[in-house]
């Protein structure tokens, strides 16, 4: 995730690098663990210099 955030690029099933422009991320999950996954995800991407906001935040640019 974090190179796609970072860089535009993902790696498809078929193993072709397909670049992208992410302006979102989505994390869906109602199993058990999945409050933990999203915390590791938002900690490796704020490890990784990216910003995590509201996605509003992004779109309106408002910051509100």
């Amino acid at each position: 995730m974090i190179r796609m955030v970072r860089q535009g690029k993902v790696m498809s099933c078929q193993l072709a690098e397909v670049e992208i422009q992410a302006d979102t991320v989505c994390i869906h999950g109602d199993g058990e663990h999945a409050l933990d996954f999203a915390r590791t995800i938002r900690e490796a991407l704020e490890q990784a210099g990216v910003t995590v906001r509201a996605p509003g935040r992004i779109v309106d640019g408002s910051g509100v």
